[in-house]
């Protein structure tokens, strides 16, 4: 991301418990922190796809899921490349 000047609010969402990454087209969810690991999930198109993975096993995770399922990056950051 920092590499692709790319926005961390784009792409990375934190969960306070409101619920509210349905209407999300893609984005990776955090959730958790304190005394646990924070861990994540990877919302496309309004659908978790994945739940209770790490954060950095989440990004890697999603740019699988982009290449398997062909879909487009989102407008919002291909703007940065």
């Amino acid at each position: 991301m920092l590499f692709l000047r790319e926005k961390e609010e784009e792409l990375l969402k934190e969960d306070y418990g409101e619920g509210n990454s349905m209407d999300e087209l893609m984005k990776i969810v955090t959730m958790g922190g304190g005394s646990d690991p924070a861990r994540a999930k990877i919302v496309l198109e309004g659908t978790e796809v994945l739940t209770d993975v790490d954060i950095p096993r989440a990004c890697a995770l999603l740019m699988g899921l982009i290449y398997a399922l062909n879909l487009s990056y989102p407008k919002q950051l291909q703007k940065y490349i």
